[in-house]
């Protein structure tokens, strides 16, 4: 896959990635991890669905960077979670002056989001799967063990 990726953009977008990660890997983890925990809870979410919550998400930071505070929301409510589960992470990190190390600014988390946007387009691209994303990220984090609410049996995935 990675192969496929340079092969098709050059190695432009891994430097790009690894420059911006190294500022804040914390961030891309918890983007990561929220996006797993979505598809491991609704097992039928679709990288189409998180790519237009990701392009939302942008579109408010957008909206915000010129002074004006309002989330843009889809039709589809699935969308909207993931873009609210996006900005949570954004927002936790952009705005908890307590961090200072660790806080980002409104372009930090729009060029985030972007690299998060083009690898999954990338994958929407070269793969039939409808999924193929979202099981490939779930696969850094096999550990992850959740339980069900209600039932109260483990989930172990592999």
């Amino acid at each position: 896959m990675t192969r496929q990726r340079i092969m098709k953009e050059g190695t432009e977008p891994y430097i790009r990635r690894a420059e911006l990660y190294s500022k804040n890997p914390e961030i891309f983890a918890k983007i990561e991890l929220t996006l797993v925990g979505l598809f491991r809870n609704d097992n039928k979410l679709k990288n189409e669905e998180v790519a237009e919550a990701l392009e939302l998400v942008l579109k408010t930071l957008d909206t915000e960077k010129k002074g004006i505070l309002y989330e843009y929301r889809a039709e589809s409510s699935v969308v909207n979670d993931v873009a609210l589960r996006v900005l949570n992470v954004i927002r936790g990190y952009k705005d908890m002056a307590e961090l200072r190390r660790g806080r980002i600014t409104l372009d930090y988390a729009k060029n985030v989001i972007e690299e998060f946007l083009k690898e999954i387009k990338f994958y929407m691209e070269i793969e039939k799967n409808p999924q193929s994303y979202l099981i490939h990220i779930s696969r850094y984090h096999p550990e992850r063990v959740e339980t069900r609410q209600g039932g109260g049996s483990l989930i172990i995935s592999s």
